[in-house]
């Protein structure tokens, strides 16, 4: 492809939006040389030589009186005084060199334009916020959206959104989405992938436990399975749930877990609909337990000693061993706010005795 050729394909593939990063690159280079050679230069001057037949087109002697008229220096004494055809003549000069220029200038600002914004996609780096246990996190997304993370948890998002707004989250995290019907906003976890447009919801993945729970306060979330399909692929993930508010989605990475999930289901009075091998849908949960965390609030409601120790052990970041199993099915009820750990220990003795001993950040439960 000669140069005139390969400039003009450039120019409408600019025009079109439709350059590669390849093409984007030497057509900034192009318009940046000052080589007396630049392909760039003639293409410009053929612009220029095929604009000699505008006269018609351009009344340079209106042009030049109205920027006259604008700048306050029309001599209204003399109103001939543009008809002077040398002067007119060079006046028309100047305008076709303007309108090359101007060609020339946007040229140059629509192809930097483009290459800033592919850069601005090339290097849209990620963020990454991990709160450790003991501690809590609140940060506002690029969008606008805000979220919470607990204990434990981290969170992968970009400096800012394109297309779409996509999340990576381990452990626990509430969001409050902006909404947006063009960009629909996802969350990624190790086996699901949740897709919301503007909604209220919490996500607890941890990858030691072996369930993620969805839990919807407001909104509506639609929830994809990862199994045998890239996570970044959204387009191709299998769609298993859609969420409506006071529902609760559990999702189980191993089978097993299905005997478990469903006694705890007629012990709390929910609800329960099997949605696949691996999904369940709870019904009427008490969306103000399972986010209570959020707002420093520890609740357990009727949940077996086994269940609260990972718990407790983020709260109040440390490592506890149990040496009095016989304890993992008793349950209990209770709220803790600003309680130390010891504190919550002698109300959990209430209901069943046990004793412990606190060394450091090690706890340790003996009968």
């Amino acid at each position: 492809m000669d140069n005139k050729l390969n400039i003009e394909n450039l120019i409408a593939k600019l025009k079109g939006n439709n350059l590669t990063s390849e093409e984007l690159s030497e057509l900034l280079t192009l318009v940046r040389s000052n080589s007396p050679d630049n392909p760039i230069e003639r293409f410009l001057a053929n612009e220029l030589k095929r604009t000699s037949n505008m006269n018609e087109e351009v009344n340079s002697e209106q042009l030049l009186a109205k920027v006259h008229s604008r700048l306050s220096l029309t001599d209204k004494t003399s109103p001939g005084v543009y008809t002077n055809p040398t002067l007119k003549a060079r006046i028309f000069k100047i305008v076709q060199y303007a309108a090359v220029l101007a060609l020339a200038f946007i040229l140059s600002w629509m192809a930097q334009n483009a290459f800033k914004k592919r850069t601005q996609i090339t290097n849209n780096r990620y963020n990454e916020v991990s709160v450790s246990y003991g501690s809590k996190s609140r940060i506002v997304l690029p969008d606008g959206s805000v979220v919470n993370l607990n204990s434990g948890s981290k969170i992968r998002y970009p400096s800012h959104f394109e297309n779409d707004r996509s999340v990576f989250i381990e452990g626990e995290v509430f969001f409050d989405v902006k909404k947006d019907a063009k960009h629909p906003f996802y969350v990624h976890t190790s086996d699901i992938t949740i897709k919301v447009l503007g909604t209220v919801f919490n996500v607890k993945s941890y990858p030691e436990e072996n369930t993620i729970e969805t839990t919807l306060v407001s909104g509506s979330v639609q929830i994809f399975d990862n199994k045998d399909e890239k996570q970044a692929d959204k387009d191709r993930l299998k769609q298993i749930a859609t969420l409506s508010p006071n529902q609760k989605a559990l999702f189980l990475k191993n089978n097993h877990e299905m005997a478990t999930v469903s006694n705890e289901t007629k012990v709390h009075k929910t609800e329960m609909e099997p949605i696949s091998p691996h999904m369940l849908i709870l019904n009427k949960v008490k969306t103000e337990v399972t986010i209570a965390w959020k707002d420093n609030r520890l609740v357990f409601d009727n949940e077996k000693f086994e269940q609260l120790l990972p718990k407790l052990e983020r709260w109040y970041n440390i490592e506890i061993v149990n040496d009095f199993p016989e304890i993992n099915t008793t349950r209990f009820t209770g709220k803790f706010d600003l309680e130390t750990i010891e504190q919550a220990l002698q109300a959990l003795q209430i209901t069943t005795s046990f004793n412990y001993t606190l060394e450091k950040n090690k706890l340790t439960i003996y009968k």
